[in-house]
């Protein structure tokens, strides 16, 4: 590794160099010697003197020994560069690391707007990237605690029409229920409640679901609707009495 060293600051414009600075960010890599493989690495891809497969090779220990490190902005980075060599064997390899670095940096961003534009920065880079589903439903829930209600509508609905049989799909409906009733869209919500009514096994949240959606229609101008979901209550939930009672009532 000295001899290296000195090489390198003796002949810094030798044909060698990056080729041996190469070889050592490589042997420091495989070490798990994640700074100095990254700092010798850095010094090959600085050099004017490198050729493309040695500059690949030292982006590819660049970036990795930056992820390792949990620098994850400067690993997009050095995956960027290294992706633009246009290996095809690597590439998929490659685009799953890259969207691996910036959905990262959305997991440790402590801004929630700023963490939800990474979110949704993985699905625009890496749209082929297996972790984009999960990019986007955690867009979503930052979107939802920065009460950006529509941008969490738009992102959520997206979700479930890209993915619909995802095992987030059912929590993205309860998240979309939260998120319209907040932005006001209530017949929206209720179009969702009457949705996961009908899939649900579960009888006491099926029998709820139906009835808030019955309600929400009765309540903002669309009697009709509401009555004909009072009136499958009616016939479906004859064992929830009270609200059995009242939906006859309201349908009366």
């Amino acid at each position: 590794q000295s001899s290296i060293e000195n090489y390198a600051r003796n002949f810094p414009d030798n044909i060698n160099t990056p080729i041996l600075l190469n070889d050592l960010a490589n042997e420091l890599f495989t070490s798990h010697d994640f700074i100095k493989a990254k700092n010798v690495s850095s010094q090959v891809v600085a050099s004017a003197n490198a050729k493309p497969n040695v500059l690949y090779s030292s982006w590819l220990v660049n970036a990795h020994s930056a992820f390792e490190l949990q620098q994850y902005k400067a690993a997009e980075n050095a995956y960027q560069a290294a992706l633009s060599f246009k290996r095809s064997k690597s590439k998929h390899v490659l685009l799953e690391r890259l969207a691996a670095s910036i959905y990262k940096q959305a997991e440790t961003e402590t801004n929630l707007e700023i963490s939800a534009e990474l979110y949704l920065k993985v699905v625009d880079t890496v749209p082929s990237s297996s972790i984009v589903p999960q990019a986007l439903y955690d867009a979503s829930s930052q979107l939802l605690a920065s009460q950006k209600w529509g941008q969490a509508i738009a992102t959520l609905s997206h979700f479930q029409s890209a993915y619909p049989s995802h095992e987030l799909y059912d929590d993205a409906s309860e998240k979309l229920i939260f998120a319209y009733i907040e932005n006001n869209e209530l017949v929206s919500a209720a179009e969702i409640l009457v949705r996961v009514s009908n899939k649900s096994q579960d009888k006491v949240k099926s029998a709820n679901y139906l009835y808030r959606a019955a309600d929400l229609y009765h309540t903002n101008g669309f009697e009709y609707e509401g009555v004909q979901l009072y009136e499958k209550f009616v016939n479906n939930y004859k064992d929830f009495f009270d609200l059995n009672i009242e939906a006859q009532y309201l349908i009366v």
